[in-house]
This record gives structure tokens, C-alpha cells and sequence, in this order.
């Protein structure tokens, strides 16, 4: 909208902030570009990178520890057998899919208590600094999100409307590609 000001007589813009900060943040990590690398903790204390998970695709999962729908959502991808045969290496030098799932609310110690909840094949890492919350490197509006990606860690899909969805689409990929 156009805002006059009498007084000085000038003409003032005002943009609607929100709808420019969405857009900013739908344009992060879409379909087709290279995930935003980040740094998080591993339950050992070893620090880990995204890029440096090898892996045909990768599966990028956001979570909070407390959250409902989360856990369902977990225990739902946890149980498909087209995933857990996926994650199974069968001797090959570059793993079929790396499951990746990173904590970003709560604190450590709930997450740590979390761990024996997850398959053991998935890699569950902990954003300690809250890069990703402070830096905006991913759009997390809801929790848990989801991003399927490709070799090169590029986003092949981001944020599925359902697991559904993701198994249908990703995974079918993963299927036929490998």
C-alpha cells in the first residue's frame, strides 16, 4: 500500500513483511538446488556435516523430540520396509540411503533420552549452536519436515504433504534409480 505523509509531503511504500519474509524462506533449499550444509552433534559428541554423509539419497528429517506429530511420523517411516531396505548397504561402496534426523528444539538431554526411540541404522544428530533456527538455513515452519535428497545432497523434494506422499515419489526414485 502507498502511505502519504502530509507534514513532509512524501510518499511512503509499506510492504507487507511477512509475505516477503515467506518468500524468502520458500526460496531456500527448493527443488533442484544444493541443501544448505550445516554442522550438528552426534550422539557419540562427534561433529558431523551434511555433505559429508555419503549416500545415493538422503533422506532429511527435522524433529522435535516432544512433538506428536513427529513421533508419528517417525515410527510411521521407521516401519516401511521399502525404506529399511533401502538403508541395508548390500556391499556396495556408496550406501542406496542415508536417513538422516536432526533435533532442533528441546533441549540435549531430551534428546539424548529420545535416542532409544530411533532405528539404529538412522543418523541422529543435534543442533547444538541452533545454527539452523538462528541462521534460517531451512524453511521450518512445522515440525517434523521433511526433504528427500539426491546424491549430490540437491533437494529432490521438500516437505511432502504426507509420508505418504514421500514414499510414493522418493522413494519409488530410489527404487528404480538404484
Amino acid at each position: 500500500s502507498i502511505i502519504g505523509d502530509k507534514e513532509t509531503n512524501t510518499i511512503q511504500v509499506a510492504f507487507p513483511a511477512r509475505p516477503l519474509y515467506q518468500l524468502k524462506m520458500l526460496k531456500k533449499n527448493r527443488a533442484g538446488t544444493k541443501a544448505a550444509d550445516f554442522d550438528f552433534i552426534l550422539p557419540t559428541g562427534k561433529h558431523q556435516n551434511l555433505w559429508d554423509i555419503p549416500a545415493k539419497y538422503t533422506i532429511l528429517l527435522f524433529y522435535d523430540p516432544d512433538c506428536i506429530h513427529c513421533q508419528e511420523s517417525m515410527r510411521e517411516l521407521s516401519e516401511a520396509s521399502i525404506i529399511n531396505s533401502c538403508l541395508q548397504h548390500n556391499g556396495l561402496a556408496l550406501p542406496q540411503l542415508a536417513f538422516i534426523t536432526i533435533c532442533t528444539e528441546g533441549d540435549m538431554e531430551t534428546w539424548k533420552e529420545y535416542q532409544h526411540s530411533l532405528p539404529s541404522p538412522w543418523v541422529n544428530g543435534y543442533d547444538a549452536r541452533n545454527i539452523l533456527i538462528e541462521k534460517e538455513l531451512y524453511s521450518l515452519r512445522s515440525l517434523p519436515s521433511i526433504y528427500l535428497l539426491g546424491e549430490n545432497k540437491q533437494v529432490l523434494l521438500k516437505e511432502p504433504s504426507s509420508i505418504s506422499e514421500l514414499r510414493a515419489m522418493g522413494i519409488r526414485t530410489v527404487m528404480v534409480t538404484g
